[in-house]
This record gives C-alpha cells, structure tokens and sequence, in this order.
C-alpha cells in the first residue's frame, strides 16, 4: 500500500484548517462599534478579521479589546507598524496581517506581544527587517513571510525565541539569503522550513549544517539546478520532495548517508545519464525505501540502477520515456514492493523479453496487477507497437537482424527461443538425414 505523499498531506492539512475557519466562523458575533466597519468578530477564540480594508492607511491603535487572541487584517493599505501600534494586546497570540502594503517594521514593534505563537506577514511589500523583529518571543514558534520583497534576513533576527517554523514559499531570497538561513545565522532552532515556488538554482555542499533540529524541508518548483554534496548533512530531513524543479545535476554524494527515506523528484528534467550516469547519487542513500522519478525524460534502466538500495519498497518510474531495461535492475524490490512502470514507449524485441517473462510474474500476479499490464504498452517494434503486455506472449518479443530472426528472452549464449531460420534449417537436415537412411 502506498504511503501518502506530501502533497496529499498538504491538501488535507489545508482542508482541516478550512473546516476550522467555517466552524469558527459560524459563531460570528457582533464588534464594538469602536472597531472599523469591516472587521467581523467571533467571541470564541476572541478572533477579530478585519477584511477588505484598503481604505485603512494606518494600523488602528488603540482600537481592539485587550483580551484579542487573534487578529487578521487583509488587504489593508497600512505601510509602516511602529512600536507604539500594538500597545495593550498582551493577550494576542496569532498575528496576521496579510495581501497588503505593508513595507516597513519599526524596531521593537512586536516586543511586547509576549504571548504571540503565530504571525503571518505573506503577500506585502516588505524588503527589510530591523535586526532581532521577533527576539525575545519566548513562545513564538511559526512566522509565514513567504512573497515579499526581502532578499535576506538579518542574523538572529529571532534570538531568543523558539521558531520552529519558518514559511518562505514565494520568496525572493538570494543565495547570500539561503546561506544565512541555513547556516543558522537566522535562527537554530527550526524544525521545519518551507521554501516552495522560490528562486534557488543552487543547493550548495552542507546548505543547511547550522539547521540540527530541521526535519521537514519544502523545496517545489524552486527551480533548483544543482544539488551538492551533503546538502541536508547536519539536519534530520528523512524525506526530500524536488517537484518540478529544472534538475541538471545532482552531486554522488548529496543523499549520502543512511537518514534519506525518501526521494521524490516528478517533473524534474531528468534524464538517464543525471540519474544512472557515473555520478548515480541514488545508490549512497542506503536507507531509501521510496524512489519517485515520474514525468521525466529517462530512456533507460541499466541493470545496477538501484544496486544496494535493500531497503527500497516503492519504486515509481511511470510517465518516462523508458524504452530499453537491462536485465535485471528491479532484484532489491521484495515481493509486497510497489513498482509503477506502466505509460512508457517500450522497445518490445528480444532484449525486453525477460522483462515481460518477469511482469507476468512478479506484476502479474499481484492485486490489480492485471489492470497495470494493461497500462504496459509497446511502442516497437512495428508488428507489437500498440499492443499491451497483458495482450502479447514472450515468443512475440522478437529481433530482427540480416540472417536471422531471434525471438524471446536474450541471453549471453544466445536465445531461449531459438531463432526460426536456425529451427527451420535443423527440421531439414533430420529429414534430409532420415531419407538417407530409408
């Protein structure tokens, strides 16, 4: 049974904190009238959502109830936050302040919000940040900052305070930024790390030593092209999700190690010679148990592809241009192993026969395993092209050549189907020899 992939736990995680919001939401209440006209309020978690409020130019100081635990403002024109703006809101432990103008923190502005957990900054303008904005936050553990202007991050920028989660997707962070980060310059204590739909073309050697407590990374369509060497070493990453980045190399050693479980690189450009080629960085993970490398451009599995990858069981290659396999690459996969390898252009001659001698063994028999070899279909040559390995027998796997026609399974002292010309010519030589006799 296939184990979710990241990408179905953000949708439910999304789908929860929506369910969330329309609960809460249901017990809306009335606002001060003190409060700006478009701000709703909901007595339970004493949440105050300002919305629409592009009319507003500067924060409303002075406006909220004291005992606020959470305030959204969105789409606001409000430029500048100063340190005299949140004075009074000890309560607030959620801050949002969303898809507005916002382009300037005074230092100190956040100082006296010791009991915030959560702020959300996403979607302004913001091209700086005073050194140390959210130090000192004793119980400060998420900051979303993602699509704003700012190329770095100051060092110690949360001092003191225990972030655990540091969401960036949508960034403009250069490679001095990224270096900063992940050299925990930034912060040291993060567990998570999201970097999603950035500009990254470079994951240097060690890019995150200074993260020790990072296990959660989130780098899709982050236009990475280069990965080097250990560029996880020092976290507690096990899982590395590279959806839809233009992939040109990856480093022999940049999943070394027996932490990486799991690899995902769908929509990644990448070929046969940057996946098997000399560099072949796969086989150092020594503790992958899944390998996803569908939507690619990979022509061919040579027969030590995943040599020593023991632990291995969800292998997912479909959607390639896969047309030649060597015999035997798939040896690590145990017989409960997933293997998804159907919607490639197969090369159905004599060489590919061992495989389907061993997709009706080993796929054949399998729970939907039938459905999937009718997903297996040849390409080539012209008289099997279209046609399914469920539909086709080993004897049909055939190579054609100046003297002979070679059908079934290859081998290094020739053929288990022996060729028809050499078959035939045998047939007339014992005739041939039983009319002497007579």
């Amino acid at each position: 049974m296939l184990k979710p992939s990241q990408a179905m736990i953000q949708v439910a995680r999304i789908f929860l904190c929506s369910l969330a919001v329309i609960l809460v939401e249901g017990q809306q209440g009335p606002c001060p009238k003190s409060y700006p006209l478009n701000c709703l309020c909901f007595p339970k978690p004493k949440w105050v959502k300002c919305k629409n409020m592009q009319a507003t130019t500067e924060f409303p100081r002075g406006v909220f109830i004291n005992d606020t635990k959470w305030l959204t403002i969105e789409k606001s024109n409000i430029k500048n936050l100063t340190k005299g703006d949140f004075i009074g809101l000890y309560g607030l432990t959620r801050l949002d302040m969303i898809e507005g103008s916002l382009n300037e923190i005074q230092e100190g502005t956040f100082q006296q919000l010791v009991n915030l957990t959560y702020v959300s900054l996403k979607d302004n303008e913001l091209v700086s940040f005073p050194p140390k904005v959210f130090a000192n936050l004793t119980k400060l553990e998420t900051v979303r900052l993602g699509n704003n202007a700012f190329n770095v991050l100051p060092d110690r920028m949360f001092e003191n305070s225990p972030l655990k989660k540091l969401l960036l997707t949508h960034s403009k962070l250069n490679s001095t930024g990224l270096e900063s980060i992940g050299s925990g310059r930034v912060s040291k204590s993060l567990t998570e790390l999201q970097l999603d739909y950035s500009n990254l073309p470079r994951l240097e050697k060690d890019q995150f030593i200074g993260l020790p407590n990072l296990a959660n990374i989130g780098l899709f369509s982050c236009n990475i092209q280069y990965i080097g060497a250990n560029f996880l070493s020092g976290t507690k990453v096990t899982r590395v999700d590279l959806y839809r980045n233009n992939i040109v190399k990856i480093d022999a050693a940049a999943l070394r190690g027996d932490v990486i479980d799991w690899f995902d690189c769908r929509y990644c450009g990448l070929t046969t010679d940057k996946v098997f080629g000399k560099d072949q960085f796969l086989l150092q993970a020594t503790s992958l148990t899944r390998i996803d490398l569908g939507h690619n451009d990979i022509t061919h599995i040579p027969n030590d592809a995943f040599e020593g990858l023991r632990k291995l069981d969800t292998l997912l290659l479909f959607y390639n241009n896969i047309s030649t396999i060597d015999e035997n690459p798939f040896t690590i996969l145990k017989a409960s192993s997933t293997l998804g390898i159907e919607m490639n252009p197969f090369n159905c001659d004599c060489h590919l026969a061992w495989f389907h001698i061993w997709a009706l063994e080993k796929i054949g028999k399998q729970l939907a395993g039938q459905d999937l070899l009718k997903r297996m279909v040849c390409a080539s040559p012209s008289n099997v092209a279209g046609k399914t390995f469920h539909n086709l027998t080993t004897s049909e796997f055939c190579c054609d050549n100046t003297a002979t026609r070679v059908c079934g399974k290859v081998n290094s002292k020739g053929t288990t189907v022996r060729s028809t010309i050499v078959m035939l010519f045998t047939h007339i030589s014992l005739l041939f020899s039983f009319f002497l006799i007579l």
